[in-house]
């Protein structure tokens, strides 16, 4: 749910505290008081607070009561459950729709991975994430089941938070998770629902592997 509207000081400090979270000037932890965020961006409290609400909302921060609001933070257990949540759940629809799959369907995904890494290359943080939201929700949203929808859209949106966080996306030079993602389309184009969640295995242990780095470097 989107509490702001376009073009209001509050989106805008929205947009300024999400962006620093994302090229992790701000980090998993870090305490966000009023005082602070009103100096940084120079506003005033209330856009300040209703930034605040949104990205509490949207799960880039924590708001505890009677604390400071705080850049959200995750255990590495958290993310592996996460990430495992969309292991089964992709498996689910796939293993019901893996005989569906139309050319408009594989042109659908390639243009999502084409999206992704054009946005890769242009430094493009948000379509980048929204391209691989995309990829994984329309194979999930195949299987036609509006409560599927709803559970896929909250663990894809939650990964996408764990990626903002912890993700070195402004800092990287080759996308490692993209030959991947075309191998899971291959095999979904082919009808082999084993080989794309042995693959989708694979990227999950990559992406869990680089977590658990980022996460540690993060405590030192």
């Amino acid at each position: 749910m989107n509490l702001l509207k376009p073009g209001t000081p509050a989106m805008d400090a929205y947009l300024k505290v999400k962006k620093a979270i994302a090229q992790q000037t701000l980090k998993p932890g870090k305490v966000l008081t009023e005082n602070y965020l009103c100096e940084a961006l120079q506003l005033g409290r209330s856009p300040v607070r209703a930034a605040l609400q949104q990205l509490a909302l949207d799960g880039f921060v924590e708001m505890p009561p009677n604390r400071s609001a705080r850049v959200s933070q995750f255990s590495q257990s958290q993310i592996r459950q996460i990430y495992s949540l969309r292991s089964m759940v992709l498996f689910h629809a796939l293993d019901l729709t893996i005989d569906t799959y139309t050319e408009k369907d594989i042109t659908h995904l390639t243009e999502c991975l084409n999206r992704q890494e054009t946005a890769f290359r242009n430094y493009e943080f948000e379509e980048y994430l929204l391209a691989i939201y995309d990829f994984f929700f329309f194979i999930i949203h195949k299987a036609n089941n509006p409560y599927l929808d709803e559970i896929a859209e909250g663990i894809l949106k939650r990964i996408n938070v764990f990626l903002c966080l912890y993700d070195n996306f402004y800092s990287v030079e080759k996308l490692k998770t993209l030959p991947l993602h075309r191998k899971i389309l291959k095999a979904i184009q082919q009808g082999k629902i084993k080989a794309a969640m042995q693959v989708h295995q694979e990227l999950n242990n990559r992406i869990l592997d680089a977590y658990d780095h980022m996460i540690l470097s993060n405590t030192d």
